[in-house]
């Protein structure tokens, strides 16, 4: 079955406009496989096609068309064969809302999408701070265990070797809190900028960050 998408400015059209040089029944573009035909109906302003009065042409996407001295946007018109049903009675300022309506919800589903590729990629940060913690806690134990074997075989120096372990675990504290406050800066939410406090799993699994409370995921 043909195609067809009727334009003028007779509400029962596909498409009407309304605007006074546009007569009634004034064109119709037609689906020919996949390409597409645009035909005067003897309209009183005539269709031009790239500045060219014309009774018929194929008419592309990105082809300048004007019915009379009206432009319109040809990339909409063609879209409409795209719809489970081309409607009757769409008016010009309906079809311009409905395809700035469908720009918006792309534009919010591509945020939405870069949002969740940001939050997944936090999970890599977390999980090597995670490592960068036991290492340097599992650095800290070897030197402890090494420590305390030598307090057994030298007794006599363990005052000197007491501080020296004090000293030790003191370097491991403050290497954890550095660790962890460069931590702090990496492991943000991609919506609100914050430190999130909770673990990837977690936040991944509520799918929500634990601070601005909006979706991640």
């Amino acid at each position: 079955m043909e195609q067809r998408i009727n334009i003028g400015r007779n509400k029962r059209n596909n498409v009407f406009i309304d605007y006074g040089k546009v007569s009634g029944n004034h064109c119709v573009i037609k689906k020919n496989g996949s390409e597409y035909i645009i035909e005067d109906l003897n309209s009183s302003n005539g269709v031009f096609l790239e500045g060219k009065r014309i009774k018929q042409a194929y008419v592309k996407a990105d082809s300048v068309l004007k019915l009379s001295d009206f432009e319109v946007n040809v990339t909409l018109l063609l879209s409409l064969f795209d719809m489970p049903k081309i409607p009757i009675g769409m008016s010009y300022e309906q079809l311009l809302k409905r395809e700035g309506d469908l720009r918006k919800k792309q534009e919010e589903e591509k945020k939405k999408e870069s949002i969740k590729e940001e939050f997944l990629k936090l999970e890599e940060v977390y999980n090597q701070y995670i490592k960068d913690k036991k290492k340097i806690r599992r650095g800290d134990s070897i030197k402890k265990t090494g420590f305390r074997a030598l307090l057994l075989l030298i007794p006599f120096v363990g005052n000197a070797l007491g501080a020296f372990f004090s000293g030790a675990t003191n370097k491991t504290q403050d290497k954890l809190i550095d660790r962890e406050e460069i931590y702090k800066t990496e492991y943000i939410c991609p919506i609100c900028s914050k430190y999130m406090h909770e673990s990837f799993i977690n936040i991944k699994k509520s799918g929500k960050c634990p601070r601005c409370n909006k979706q991640l995921m």
